[in-house]
């Protein structure tokens, strides 16, 4: 039979690979990962070796933690989650800072005298952008400012093909 102890290393092992998922984590599929070890723990600390079973291959299923264990399982896996949710944020806000650099890269690159050199820092920045993590509100405010950037560059070229056709039509 399967000790209480046994339960507990199975479990920790969880929370632990959660938490190294977690320490590298800089898009939400790491998230996601993570959060599926805290939720296999979870169910090792509600059903004991029955629900763990079938994850790691057990054949005894009729242990459960004892209170101290269960506690101390518990509070790591809730530290663990508790720092996902600060993970998360701190790389949304990381990548927002990012992402803002570009907007502004792209901003300086259409009032140079090509409008073509900013419609290509446009290109770039929404390849780069798209790769970021990014919270939903802060995804949709740089979409904005990158439709406002297209909206400035479009006219700056469509101004300069005007330009261009009045000397031309001139001589």
């Amino acid at each position: 039979m399967a000790s209480s102890a046994q339960l507990r290393d199975i479990i920790l092992d969880k929370i632990n690979s959660a938490e190294s998922i977690l320490s590298g984590a800089s898009d939400g599929e790491d998230f996601k990962r993570a959060n599926e070890y805290l939720h296999v723990a979870m169910q090792g600390m509600k059903g004991g070796f029955a629900a763990m079973s079938v994850m790691d291959g057990l054949l005894d299923n009729s242990s459960r933690l004892n209170a101290q264990d269960r506690d101390l399982c518990w509070q790591k896996w809730k530290s663990v989650k508790d720092s996902i949710g600060l993970r998360r944020e701190y790389i949304q806000n990381l990548n927002a800072g990012i992402a803002d650099r570009f907007v502004s890269h792209v901003w300086d690159r259409v009032e140079s005298d090509n409008p073509y050199d900013g419609l290509e820092a446009l290109k770039y920045a929404q390849r780069e952008i798209k790769k970021l993590y990014l919270h939903k509100d802060k995804r949709n405010q740089v979409r904005e400012s990158l439709d406002r950037v297209y909206e400035r560059i479009s006219t700056r070229i469509a101004l300069r093909k005007t330009k261009s056709e009045n000397v031309n039509s001139s001589f």
